[in-house]
């Protein structure tokens, strides 16, 4: 479910790319780190700091975009620069805050991210920063939220199961993610630093009456997930895996999502599954799909999702892993054109024209 993302932090409950409101320093910075294009917002941020270097909410969106992708270490001075400012932008500080909580967590200063945390948590500036704050809180540092949750901890996972869990076999369950995570993490070439945090939940609602977001949910920033027990093996951990093995410059739902969907480790035709979907939906309501990587909320995610997992296994069977993992790390038409080269938008069209025909082989 994650695009994500510390990509959508504004409105991350909402699983949305966050638009910056109210800031009104500079529209078009506020609009490029909105659609997440981070190349393009840092080179207009790093020249509105050449004339304002002390400016708090310049500096706090430069250490945003850093932190969004993944320069944690280069990310803290504007984030500190910012959070110490004297300014009347208490939203700011809190940002700052729960984004300088996550550089300090990926240093493995548990201790500093909690300080940082618990200060976005006191000010409660906005409820975004304020539910993102405990979150991290609860699911990382503090101990008294999950501490009748049932434990086990492997190689590459932290496990804490709901005490209201029945008929599971804890030890089966960490060994077949671990099975998974072996194979992603290949496939990828890398992974996180440290273990996944790893909760698992009976259903949404139980979830929901402790305050969280619609499961399953990844955060790859501090390698945590949110799970339900029947969730795929794969797509959340694929969200982790591959964002800390090849950072997107301009992540898209389309390939995110899709590539999630590619490796949830599930033995499936992709294809028949999206041509199913797809003919749920009115003929005069059909994107292409260079219209879906452009607005991933063009389609509800019963639509969308089997979409993306057939679309990303059709460019890994025609250009093969190392060019996906090449588009994986830029993420746009533009890109996909450079690197597969002028087969590419004939590849799209065969695609969108096997959907309408409703052919159900894989590529």
């Amino acid at each position: 479910m994650s695009v994500r993302p510390i990509l959508a932090l504004c409105l991350l409950l909402a699983g949305s790319i966050p638009v910056v409101a109210a800031a009104g320093k500079d529209a078009l910075l506020e609009e490029l780190y909105g659609k997440g294009c981070y190349g393009e917002a840092s080179a207009r941020c790093d020249s509105l700091l050449d004339r304002e270097p002390d400016d708090a909410l310049l500096n706090h969106f430069m250490g945003r975009i850093l932190a969004d992708q993944g320069r944690f270490a280069d990310a803290v001075p504007y984030l500190e620069r910012a959070a110490a400012a004297d300014t009347a932008l208490t939203w700011v500080h809190a940002w700052c805050q729960v984004y300088l909580g996550v550089c300090r967590y990926d240093a493995g200063e548990d201790e500093a991210a909690r300080r940082a945390w618990d200060a976005a948590r006191e000010v409660n500036a906005t409820k975004n920063a304020t539910a993102m704050a405990k979150l991290y809180l609860t699911s990382l540092v503090e101990d008294g939220t999950y501490a009748a949750w049932t434990a086990r901890d492997t190689e590459h996972f932290e496990f804490r199961f709901s005490p209201l869990l029945e008929d599971i076999d804890f030890d089966s369950f960490a060994r077949q993610h671990e099975a998974a995570f072996a194979v992603i993490e290949a496939w990828f070439g890398g992974g996180p630093g440290r273990r996944i945090r790893f909760y698992v939940w009976t259903s949404n609602e139980e979830a929901q009456k402790a305050g969280l977001p619609t499961l399953g949910f990844s955060r790859f920033q501090v390698s945590l997930i949110h799970s339900l027990a029947r969730q795929t093996l794969g797509h959340e951990m694929t969200h982790v895996i591959a964002n800390h093995a090849v950072t997107p410059r301009r992540p898209s739902g389309l390939l995110s999502e899709g590539a999630a969907i590619f490796h949830d480790q599930r033995r499936l035709d992709r294809f028949a599954l999206a041509a199913n979907a797809w003919s749920l939906l009115p003929a005069d309501r059909r994107p292409d799909m260079l219209a879906l990587w452009a607005d991933w909320r063009l389609l509800a995610t019963e639509i969308s999702y089997p979409l993306a997992g057939a679309f990303v296994a059709m460019l890994v069977d025609r250009g093969g892993r190392e060019k996906f993992l090449e588009l994986y790390r830029e993420q746009t038409p533009e890109a996909a054109r450079r690197i597969y080269g002028p087969d590419f938008d004939g590849w799209v069209a065969d695609f969108g024209q096997r959907l309408a025909s409703g052919e159900s082989t894989s590529p």
